[in-house]
């Protein structure tokens, strides 16, 4: 039967030829994305009695091979993690009182994100993870008079993971994000503090007590554009 297997034979090579071209114009790079900068409102926990609200800034694009379904994004990203947690201090006019000491951590994150997104469906809802690099600039602690009986601070470097959705309105991005340090970030600094009793930690009622190398988290909300 030399026809039917020539036959055979050209439908099989017809067919992987349309395989081959199907496959190609789904995995085509599609053209890079339009670039994006945004910001929103962050939710942190530095491991502190209380939880404190900030700000987060950022600036980047979809990398230029991202296909129509998936995206991989790169940007830099400011963000704002705080929180407070109550000390004793020595005050020279007062004698002992606690007082809420806050901490703000200005931290730069090179991010690198890896998503899905339904284009299809209306607001084209996505889901992504990824990672970064967390570089604090600045450590904030409010100033109190006096001595305080303990002392608090956090590491300069970070890895942090991100897990989050996105909803596309328009030129905007709706953008929901959970974030967790991978490296342990609080440091207890007591050492030299003439008040630092930790026996006493007892005695703080409801106070959540701080734990060395507590992995920072932060849950954000924000609006990148597309410009």
């Amino acid at each position: 039967m030399p026809g039917r297997t020539h036959t055979r034979m050209r439908t099989l090579a017809a067919s992987g030829a349309f395989l081959v071209l199907a496959l190609s114009a789904a995995l085509r790079p599609t053209p890079a994305a339009a670039f994006l900068v945004g910001g929103g409102w962050t939710r942190a926990d530095v491991g502190l009695d209380a939880e404190g609200d900030g700000v987060w800034l950022s600036a980047g694009s979809d990398l230029a091979w991202s296909h129509p379904f998936l995206f991989v994004r790169a940007t830099v990203d400011y963000v704002q993690k705080k929180g407070s947690h109550p000390i004793a201090f020595s005050d020279p006019v007062d004698g002992f009182i606690t007082e809420d000491a806050s901490v703000t951590l200005h931290v730069v994150e090179p991010t690198l994100l890896f998503g899905a997104r339904a284009a299809a469906l209306p607001l084209q809802p996505g889901v992504y993870l990824g990672g970064s690099v967390g570089l604090k600039v600045k450590e904030s602690w409010s100033e109190f008079p006096g001595i305080p009986s303990e002392e608090f601070g956090y590491k300069d470097t970070d890895l942090v993971f991100h897990l989050g959705a996105q909803f596309a309105a328009g030129p905007a991005l709706i953008d929901v994000r959970w974030s967790r340090s991978l490296v342990g970030q609080l440091l207890f600094d007591n050492r030299d503090l003439p008040l630092y009793q930790p026996e006493k930690a007892a005695d703080t009622g409801d106070v959540r007590q701080p734990e060395e190398g507590f992995d920072t988290e932060v849950v954000r909300v924000g609006v990148l554009l597309g410009f």
